[in-house]
């Protein structure tokens, strides 16, 4: 503390620094003290009296100096606690009510994710469904067309040979153009829909080209084989890609739902407290109680902690942890 802040606080050291000299003296004296036989212990003993007695005086000037200091700090204390601890309180109580409405908020949340979340899935199952009969359509198209099995919506596994001649091709097209289910029955594969029926009036036209050029029976037999090949191949490739397609667009909207309830919940943070209930049974190591020991303990343990309050049990004998919720 320099001179000028204690000039404004007016306080005066002078009577210490009077004694400065004598305490040098009586530091000499216990240096250079040699106690051989009992005067010089007796002396010896009177001067261990001064040094007693210079201390406690300094002492009680120290206190007799500091005491305006300290009941000025008293009085400034209680003068603005009154106002810190109103707003203390009135901090606690704002924060009760974020978190109430946080709480609320997230609960109301968890019950739209919830009836979300079983909407994705009705409509995940809906639009498996559009995925099998499309294929189903499609499977039972090419076997009348180039030979094959199909499964029936019922279940039931029916067979065709297929066609042999360009007319039964075109009979068979113009039965399927009159027929086809209309894009927009097929819902989000509605153009996936056109574009099948596109690939099999493609498909058509080859057969019938096939079967009315001039080429040997054995050579059209082997380019109908490797159309049919090619289609089956398609064919597997576009179950896998529907499939994967319905299954990660329920995926992301399930995770869209989870990101927006973690938003409600942001801005409130869990803190661990603790309250001494017992001090008899609390674990030496922490006794004092030393806070700093404690929260460290709280803070490793934390994951432990939180998964024992989850279940109402408390891990340390002799102290209460409770989760502490504070706006962000």
């Amino acid at each position: 503390m320099s001179k000028e802040l204690l000039k404004k606080m007016n306080i005066d050291l002078s009577f210490v620094s009077s004694k400065a000299a004598k305490v040098e003296n009586l530091v000499k004296i216990a240096t250079d003290t040699k106690i051989e036989n009992d005067e010089a212990a007796d002396i010896a003993r009177d001067n261990l009296k001064q040094i007693r007695d210079l201390s406690k005086t300094i002492d009680e000037e120290r206190k007799k100096l500091l005491k305006p200091v300290r009941d000025a700090t008293t009085y400034v204390n209680k003068q603005t606690s009154y106002y810190t601890d109103k707003l203390d309180e009135a901090k606690k109580t704002i924060n009760g009510k974020i978190v109430q409405y946080s709480d609320i908020a997230a609960a109301q949340k968890r019950a739209e994710e919830e009836a979300r979340r079983k909407e994705a899935e009705k409509r995940a199952a809906d639009k498996e469904t559009e995925v099998q009969r499309l294929l189903r359509i499609r499977s039972k198209m090419y076997s009348y067309l180039l030979g094959g099995t199909w499964i029936e919506k019922d279940g039931t596994q029916k067979t065709h040979q297929g066609v042999t001649t360009p007319e039964q091709a075109n009979a068979l097209f113009k039965q399927v153009h009159d027929t086809f289910p209309k894009a927009e029955e097929f819902g989000h594969l509605a153009k996936k829909s056109v574009t099948i029926f596109a690939e099999f009036k493609a498909n058509c036209a080859t057969v019938m080209a096939i079967l009315k050029s001039d080429d040997l029976d054995a050579v059209k037999d082997k380019k109908l084989t490797s159309l049919r090949n090619d289609i089956i191949a398609s064919g597997n490739e576009l179950s896998v890609d529907l499939g994967v397609s319905v299954e990660e667009e329920v995926e992301n909207e399930t995770k869209e739902i989870e990101r927006e309830v973690k938003n409600v919940s942001r801005s409130v943070r869990k803190t661990i407290k603790f309250r001494v209930i017992d001090k008899s049974q609390v674990r030496k190591e922490l006794l004092t109680v030393d806070e700093k020991k404690v929260n460290e303990f709280s803070r490793v343990n934390r994951e432990k902690l939180l998964e024992a309050l989850k279940n109402n049990k408390q891990p340390l004998a002799g102290i209460e942890f409770y989760v502490e919720k504070t706006v962000i």
